[in-house]
């Protein structure tokens, strides 16, 4: 009987403490001092902590919208279409293409991403999680210029 009770309080307060682990681990993202923070979950990311999107909702809670991935990949898989390879345009630091090669998702990838300091990122990410893909440093696009990369002070 305790263990039942025990159960459901513990299911009832799971999504406060979850909560409260996200606020506490959003202020110690906030409180870093250097250039870089280590977030770990099913895979390990180096995030910069000057990143007040992309790298603080990944230190938060180690992935970054990877549902829409999941989403996409379980409605190509539905309608019988196998994939074999997952192209990641704009991959920043690789909470996409990480994880779909880590977990087994697909078997191969290709990161596409311009900016020459997430693709440090995403090549030591891809390290760590011990995962490998081709990485193209470029942006992509449906003709071939040159692009100039204008920086947002709060996201890479």
């Amino acid at each position: 009987m305790l263990r039942a009770i025990r159960r459901v309080v513990l299911a009832a307060i799971a999504p406060l403490v979850n909560t409260k682990s996200r606020i506490i681990r959003r202020l110690a993202f906030d409180a870093k001092q250097g250039r870089y923070a280590i977030a770990q979950g099913q895979e390990i990311y180096v995030v910069e902590t000057s990143d007040k999107v992309i790298g603080r909702a990944v230190f938060q809670t180690s992935e970054f919208e990877l549902w829409k991935v999941v989403g996409a990949l379980e409605i190509c898989r539905s309608a019988g279409h196998p994939i074999d390879l997952i192209v990641d345009v704009g991959a920043n630091i690789g909470t996409v293409i990480i994880p779909a090669i880590k977990r087994g998702w697909v078997p191969n990838g290709i990161a596409i991403e311009p900016h020459p300091d997430n693709v440090r990122l995403l090549q030591a990410n891809a390290a760590l999680n011990g995962v490998q893909f081709r990485v193209v440093a470029s942006a992509a696009g449906a003709a071939s210029w040159q692009v100039f990369l204008r920086e947002n002070a709060l996201n890479s």
